[in-house]
């Protein structure tokens, strides 16, 4: 999975080319520059992408990333994964408030403060509230508990940087190509029910 790939597919959503087909062509970095003003950005909520990454923490592929890096010497080198099992996802519901809010999970406080609805903007489709939404949904406990306390006064925000990582970059990247395409596939859907009432 690569980033520019990833931010591709994004900007192709933006494009509205997926009312034609969930597998279209990426739009290629050098021609997303002029044309992404009179375009109408593309919405995926917040409830639609925790529900992927939680799909993606429970299935075979963070494992599949495991065994890679330890395989190609990613781990010796001082690479780290985790294990997607032993911290609380974001739905957990333990500490959730009768206004919905949560009072005590730090992952989920985050999460609140973090729009609902994340416009993917055509020249601009990898957000940082869209990585770090991404992001709340893997880091491990004490990672998060350590970003969180370093960024109280300004509120947790995750940017590029964390797709440095292997682990975790790869499952932020695999995790918005599933929420892309089953948009895309939504807008296919929508776009041949509407062909059909004007039939």
């Amino acid at each position: 999975v690569d980033v520019e790939e990833v931010a591709g597919k994004l900007s192709c959503l933006v494009d509205g080319r997926g009312n034609a087909s969930a597998g279209a062509t990426p739009i290629p970095k050098s021609k997303r520059t002029n044309i992404g003003d009179n375009l109408t950005p593309a919405i995926l909520t917040k409830k639609e992408i925790c529900r992927v990454c939680r799909q993606v923490a429970q299935s075979p592929y963070p494992s599949s990333l495991q065994s890679v890096m330890e395989s190609s010497g990613l781990v010796d080198e001082g690479w780290e994964y985790w294990d997607m099992a032993t911290h609380i996802r974001a739905d957990d519901t333990d500490n959730i408030n009768s206004n919905g809010k949560n009072n005590g999970n730090v992952r989920q406080k985050a999460l609140d403060h973090l729009p609902d609805e994340i416009a993917v903007l055509f020249n601009n489709p990898l957000s940082d509230d869209l990585i770090t939404i991404l992001c709340l949904n893997f880091l491990p406990d004490d990672a998060l508990a350590e970003l969180a306390e370093s960024s109280e006064d300004q509120g947790l925000v995750l940017g590029h940087e964390v797709l440095d990582d292997y682990f975790l970059g790869k499952l932020v990247l695999h995790s918005i190509l599933i929420v892309v395409s089953e948009k895309l596939e939504a807008y296919k859907v929508s776009f041949e029910e509407f062909q059909a009432v004007f039939k």
